[in-house]
Formats: structure tokens, C-alpha cells, sequence
């Protein structure tokens, strides 16, 4: 009952904002430079063989536009920006050279990719010594672990290890993902279906943006396969244009009114409470 109530609490929260005309911030932009990945997780769509896209990597000049209209926005003060989504960004073999274009474009950004680290050693030194701000390495089985902790003490490179955490002073941060109480969401249905979801409002449409390697936006990186793309960032002349897009106001409004039960997508995800994002929101 108590989490029941927190999630109306913050339902109100936002809506009490929205009715003082509070302009929403963006907090996190999330680019998928490619759309496949090389692992087989059980708890993800796209391991299981349900993207049903052939395998496409977005092209330098492509993302180098992107991140000129993200770099002239008014929104990046306080940005993180991770240059991965549902996919193995280093299945993108240009992928050190556009976390450097995006760090000397938007340098105050917070940047960082998350790897199941099976290529970890082909790309290990030259991440190591790029801008990016943080390298998170999924261990998702023991072996794996190992392999992952010898290859970097073998380099003596310094590093972290514990839960995942979206903003880390290590330049390499490992996450175990075996043996853990940790619970992975069902990625909006696609991965598995979950009873009882509380309807709630989901802050992700309101300080995310997700931004897949055509450029299309969705609402949200939970969703591996796409059901909630409603518009191409491409389709504006600016990034600020995009994000206060009627598109934009549309969703918000509805999840303001609706809640998750006002999209398919979102009534099948079992994502928690995420009320603490309030305080980003806010900012």
C-alpha cells in the first residue's frame, strides 16, 4: 500500500508542476549508434532474437549532425548523454571516434556506454584513453566476470565495482549481474509479462529523450523494440525544436491525465516507482 501511495503521491507531484508551468528539463540523452547486439540475455528482447531489424550502424556524418543540433541547444547545461541504448555499442566500430566528437562538442556532458564486455579487449585501451567519462562493463556470468577483472588488472587500470550507477568517478566502473537480488525489468513486456502493474505516471517521456541510430525518438529506453517511437529528431531544424515539439506536449499531456494505462507499451512495464527523478526534473 505504501508504494501504491508513493506513486500517486508523485503522480500529483507533476501535475502540480505542470498546472505552475513549470518547463520540463531534460536530464538524459540516450544515442544508439547501432541496433544489434552479440550477446543472447535472456532478459532482453533483443538477445532473444525479437528486433526484427537488420543490423544497421548510423553513419558518421549522420551522428556528427546530431550532435552539432545537440551541442547548440539550450538544454545541456547539465546533460548526460550515453552513446548506447538497447544494443552492444561496441559492435560499432567507430564508436571511440564519436564519443570524442560528442566530448569536444559538448564538453560539460557527462558521458558514458555500457558493454556486456565481450569485445572489451579489442577496445579496452583506446576507450581508456578517449573522453569518455565512464565505461560500464555488464558482467552477466561468473566467467565472464573473470575474464573482465583479469584483462583489466593485467593493463593495471584503475576501476570500480559495484551496482550500476548512472554517474560514476571511475573512469571503469564493472558491474556484476550474477548472483545478485538484483531485478532486471520485463523492458516493457517485450521480455517477459509481469501481473498487476499499478498504473502510475512514468517520468521517462518528461527527462529522457531516446534517440535509435535512424534517428527516430521513443519514448523511453526500456522499450528494446521500438513500439513508442512517435517522431525523428530529424524532422526539426533544432534539438530544442524536437523536445518541445507538440509531439512532445501531446505524451506528456496524456500521461499526466492517463498515467501508463493511456499506452499499450507502457501499461506492460514493470518499471518502479521512479519518483526520485522529481528532483532532476525540478532542477
Amino acid at each position: 500500500m505504501k508504494y501504491i501511495h508513493s506513486l500517486y503521491n508523485n503522480w500529483i507531484k507533476l501535475k502540480m508542476l505542470y498546472a505552475q508551468k513549470v518547463i520540463p528539463h531534460l536530464y538524459h540523452i540516450y544515442i544508439e549508434t547501432t541496433n544489434y547486439c552479440n550477446n543472447n540475455c535472456s532478459f532482453c528482447p533483443v538477445g532473444m532474437g525479437k528486433r526484427k531489424e537488420d543490423p544497421y550502424i548510423m553513419d558518421i556524418h549522420t551522428y556528427k549532425k546530431l550532435i552539432d543540433m545537440i551541442s547548440k541547444s539550450s538544454l545541456t547545461q547539465h546533460i548526460k548523454i550515453s552513446l548506447f541504448g538497447n544494443n552492444e555499442p561496441l559492435l560499432d566500430p567507430t564508436i571511440v571516434d564519436k564519443i570524442n566528437y560528442m566530448k569536444d562538442s559538448i564538453p560539460t556532458a557527462y558521458t558514458y556506454i555500457s558493454t556486456n564486455g565481450l569485445l572489451l579487449e579489442q577496445y579496452i585501451d583506446t576507450l581508456y584513453t578517449s573522453k569518455l567519462d565512464c565505461l560500464y562493463v555488464q558482467a552477466y556470468t561468473e566467467e565472464s566476470y573473470n575474464n573482465i577483472m583479469k584483462l583489466i588488472n593485467d593493463k593495471k587500470y584503475e576501476y570500480n565495482v559495484g551496482m550500476f550507477s548512472t554517474i560514476s568517478k571511475s573512469k571503469i566502473y564493472i558491474v556484476p549481474r550474477f548472483n545478485t537480488t538484483y531485478k532486471l525489468i520485463n523492458k516493457a513486456g517485450q521480455a517477459y509479462t509481469t501481473d498487476d502493474i499499478p498504473n502510475m505516471c512514468c517520468l521517462c517521456p518528461f527527462v529522457d529523450m531516446y534517440i535509435t541510430c535512424f534517428g527516430d525518438i521513443q519514448m523511453c529506453s526500456f522499450d528494446a523494440l521500438g513500439e513508442t517511437i512517435f517522431d525523428n529528431v530529424f524532422n526539426y531544424n533544432t534539438f530544442d525544436e524536437a523536445w518541445y515539439s507538440d509531439k512532445y506536449k501531446e505524451i506528456h499531456s496524456k500521461m499526466l491525465k492517463e498515467g501508463k494505462y493511456g499506452f499499450s507499451a507502457c501499461k506492460k512495464c514493470d518499471i518502479p516507482d521512479n519518483g526520485y527523478r522529481l528532483s532532476s526534473y525540478m532542477e
